[in-house]
């Protein structure tokens, strides 16, 4: 009985985050504020097929200025940053690889750090990230005199294979469920995909070049605004990052990495996430001697039904192939798991490098 207990008690913290992520993510307009100029900049590596509409959605802020930055002008998403920037009177195309740290990401985005010296508030986004058109308001509605970022987890949005509808099932309900619990409990901590810093306060800790700290900078930044003894914030509802076609091995890998950064940089959280997989509860129930076929049927099924009830009352991607894919998400999680305590070794945009 006691492991049926333990297992319980597992599906009912799993409910129970599901319901604090569904009060916590808010969909709608946020109240007007005045504010400072905004900058936006927007690091490119290559060509993705949606970057036309998401390099656009960069412009959806009337008076913001923004960088479009390339390591090289031989990159592949050059042509159509230049293109995109021209056609906006306030776009901008950077070239240049500000050798500041190991992370290709941050070296490109130095340059723009650079050019926008008149923005009170910069934003940096992922070029995959589709902006909504109230994204800056959105962003600044979520600052206090407490807080010293804000960021915006990545939500998986139009799949067009299996492998994209698995990439959905972890980056949704799975792991920015997760990210707004723990903003919900005061300790948010960043993602990468969208930041919006105060220009002056990132400058008075050593400006971009301070997050070349870690390996990641979002790592980095979130133990910046730490150790300022500020809190890092996330807005009411993420942004969405449009999948399209995506191949088993680009998930896996990019689930890997992410899992070696998170082992890396915060061991002791990342201890815990072998626990949040419904494989914990069906192997309990196994183990106790009671595992019917009904118990497990019934503990899997309120499992996903929670799952795809937050999805579906949001308005993310809800299709019927979500449920395989939450399914192996969830097999796939603890080998993730086991080998990021075991690598140090990735590839990230082509460049191989160590956590």
């Amino acid at each position: 009985m006691l492991l049926l207990s333990a297992a319980s008690l597992v599906v009912a913290a799993n409910l129970l985050s599901i319901l604090v992520a569904g009060l916590r993510i808010r969909v709608g307009r946020p109240a007007a504020r005045e504010y400072g100029p905004v900058a936006v900049i927007r690091p490119i590596a290559g060509r993705e097929e949606h970057d036309p509409e998401t390099l656009e959605s960069s412009f959806g802020h009337g008076d913001a200025d923004v960088y479009l930055c390339v390591a090289n002008e031989d990159d592949g998403g050059a042509a159509l940053a230049q293109k995109v920037a021209a056609r906006h009177g306030r776009g901008h195309l950077l070239v240049g690889d500000d050798q500041i740290s190991a992370n290709p990401k941050l070296r490109n985005l130095a340059k723009g750090w650079r050019a926008a010296r008149r923005a009170s508030y910069v934003i940096m986004a992922d070029s995959n990230v589709l902006l909504p058109p109230d994204f800056a308001d959105q962003m600044i509605a979520r600052w206090a005199p407490d807080v010293g970022l804000v960021c915006s987890p990545p939500l998986g949005a139009r799949p067009e294979t299996f492998a994209a509808e698995l990439e959905c099932a972890f980056l949704n309900t799975y792991q920015a469920r997760w990210q707004f619990v723990v903003d919900a409990l005061g300790r948010g901590f960043a993602m990468g995909k969208v930041m919006l810093w105060d220009r002056a306060l990132l400058d008075s800790w050593g400006g971009v070049e301070a997050l070349a700290a870690e390996v990641c900078e979002d790592a980095a930044a979130t133990r910046l605004v730490r150790r300022s003894g500020l809190r890092v914030r996330l807005v009411a509802a993420p942004f969405p990052q449009l999948l399209g076609h995506r191949t088993l091995r680009q998930v896996l890998e990019r689930q890997t990495r992410w899992a070696i950064l998170r082992r890396r940089t915060f061991p002791v959280p990342f201890a815990a996430e072998l626990a949040s997989t419904v494989v914990v509860p069906v192997l309990l129930i196994l183990s106790s001697g009671w595992g019917t076929p009904v118990l497990i049927a019934g503990a899997t099924a309120s499992w996903y039904a929670a799952e795809m009830l937050l999805a579906w009352s949001k308005g993310w991607h809800c299709s019927w192939r979500m449920v395989p894919a939450m399914a192996l998400r969830d097999l796939l999680i603890p080998w993730i798991y086991c080998v990021a305590w075991v690598r140090r070794d990735f590839a990230w945009r082509g460049s191989e490098m160590r956590a």
